[in-house]
């Protein structure tokens, strides 16, 4: 069988809000970290599902975006906190 090289593309991903860092949310409390988590919570499901999501915030505490990391019982979390664990 031959050997095929293939050209390959290179995959970039990017953040680049098209709003101001100062419109952002600046998290100065456990209760305001709360809050914006909760504000983006589907409310529908938050007593029927189990969810882990991660709050990202710059060097000055402004809310970048909420990341979605599981979704669904609990053997699926302890899954998913060795990813976190080993991805960082």
């Amino acid at each position: 069988m031959e050997n095929s090289f293939y050209q390959l593309a290179e995959i970039e991903i990017s953040y680049k809000p098209k709003f101001k860092s100062a419109l952002r949310p600046q998290i100065d409390s456990s209760k305001l970290a709360y809050q914006v988590i909760l504000d983006n919570w589907n409310q529908d499901k938050i007593e029927l599902l189990e969810e882990f999501k991660i709050l990202l915030l710059n060097r000055r505490n402004r809310v970048l975006g909420i990341v979605n990391i599981s979704q669904g019982g609990i053997s699926d979390h302890s899954r998913r906190e060795s990813y976190i664990r080993h991805s960082t």
